[in-house]
């Protein structure tokens, strides 16, 4: 990368999230230049990492970036996806690979401005335009491309579709925790090995991944996936993935709760003692 003193940071928001009514952000992969200091970057360091980084997007691609996915996910700042997108297009156009991968998938998936099909096209030749640094980065070991490398073999944005290479490289971002990673690796074995897919659903809702979150929810409701019925689990982790910001964690929790008992309902409320996570599970 462009700083020998950029390391991959796990942002957490709000680690000490232990209840399913506390607030809890999903984890982000941000590789913040964090000077004389490395480590991890909590809630009270959000006012100054932006600060920083609206200081450097002036001139740096990378840190417009950054600053793009702290809007994206409203880390520190209120969600604006289009200004998150507007930051992506102009580090994109200075060079940054990852800004042009989320620059497209934002285009690709209709989540900023209109996505006609001239539109998607484009975003098509933007994914396999980055492909090519972005290879080079995963293979650097960078877990944020190490996913995105899975996600364009996966769907065939980039390359033809292989799914072996795309679980490949999800495998490798998920063992850096990086939680959407961890979230695809379950899916991939969803069908072929139950109990290897639940590990990695499991993972990464530990690791606050909202998705996954709701997915166990389901899992719990329902009976499905390799686990029994248990509606405390179930409104717990609906409760934890409806802090998270699920659009429909909190209509699934509401049926549920409907449906439970006052005394179930009184253990699913109870601290599980550690961040956005359920009382019982173990990774």
């Amino acid at each position: 990368m462009k700083y020998a003193s950029v390391l991959l940071a796990l942002l957490v928001a709000l680690s000490a999230c232990s209840t399913p009514t506390s607030e809890c952000r999903s984890p982000t992969y941000l590789p913040i230049d964090l000077t004389q200091d490395q480590g991890v970057l909590g809630p009270n360091d959000y006012d100054a990492a932006i600060r920083r980084l609206r200081t450097r997007a002036h001139y740096d691609p990378q840190a417009r970036y950054l600053l793009g996915l702290m809007f994206e996910e409203g880390i520190g700042v209120d969600a604006d996806r289009e200004i998150a997108a507007s930051l992506y297009l102009r580090a994109g156009r200075d060079g940054d690979a990852k800004a042009q991968f989320r620059y497209a998938y934002m285009i690709w998936e209709g989540i900023t401005w209109s996505s006609t099909d001239s539109e998607r096209y484009d975003a098509r030749d933007i994914f396999s335009y980055a492909s090519k640094e972005i290879t080079e980065l995963a293979r650097s070991g960078d877990a944020e491309a190490q996913y995105m490398l899975g996600y364009l073999y996966g769907t065939g944005k980039a390359f033809p579709i292989d799914r072996e290479e795309a679980g490949k490289w999800y495998l490798k971002a998920a063992e850096q925790r990086h939680a959407v990673a961890q979230y695809a690796l379950g899916d991939y074995y969803k069908k072929r090995d139950e109990r290897e897919a639940l590990k990695w659903f499991r993972r990464s809702a530990e690791n606050g991944y909202a998705d996954a979150q709701f997915f166990l929810g389901d899992a719990y409701r329902w009976g499905v996936h390799g686990v029994s019925p248990d509606k405390v689990e179930a409104m717990t982790w609906y409760s934890v993935a409806t802090a998270n910001g699920h659009a429909g964690a909190a209509y699934a929790r509401d049926e549920l709760a409907k449906k439970m008992t006052p005394e179930e309902l009184t253990a699913a409320s109870q601290p599980s003692g550690r961040s956005c996570t359920p009382h019982s599970q173990a990774t």
